[in-house]
């Protein structure tokens, strides 16, 4: 009994979803990563208040440089391209931020950090535009959301 009162809608890519929650998992992770290190970081490094500030404000100059440039690097790099080199930042300057002892030495990268953050935010968000369909976006920004923190 087909009487056309349904149409068929293309469902959502499961493997871009998943990709894309696991990205956000990631951003979420990153995000609070600064806030959640900043008091242990207190106990060894004894810096002020405003070197403390002066780290929230490089990191998201890092994001706000990234956000500028990763339209340009998508298109050289692709896709996949630039979500590996943001994840590969990432690894690297958190593994410089664990054998530095210098609160002025921490900028670096943590501008590098905050830069790989930007680029990953906008892969993640390529991967949610291919991901979504009009009958379940809402569903899945939803997801998104819970994925994030």
């Amino acid at each position: 009994m087909d009487s056309g009162l349904f149409v068929s809608r293309p469902g959502p890519k499961p493997a871009l979803v998943r990709s894309a929650m696991g990205g956000f998992f990631l951003l979420g992770g990153l995000m609070a990563l600064l806030g959640a290190a900043l008091p242990v970081w207190v106990n060894y490094f004894h810096f002020s208040l405003a070197m403390a500030g002066s780290y929230f404000l490089v990191f998201n100059l890092g994001i706000f440089a990234a956000t500028m440039v990763s339209r340009r690097m998508l298109g050289t790099l692709g896709l996949r391209g630039m979500l590996v080199g943001a994840c590969g930042l990432t690894a690297a300057s958190l593994v410089v931020v664990a054998a530095l002892y210098s609160p002025w030495w921490m900028l670096a990268p943590l501008l590098v950090l905050g830069f790989a953050t930007g680029m990953l935010t906008t892969g993640v968000s390529w991967l949610m535009f291919d991901a979504m369909t009009a009958p379940l976006a809402s569903t899945i920004l939803s997801l998104a959301g819970v994925f994030f923190g």
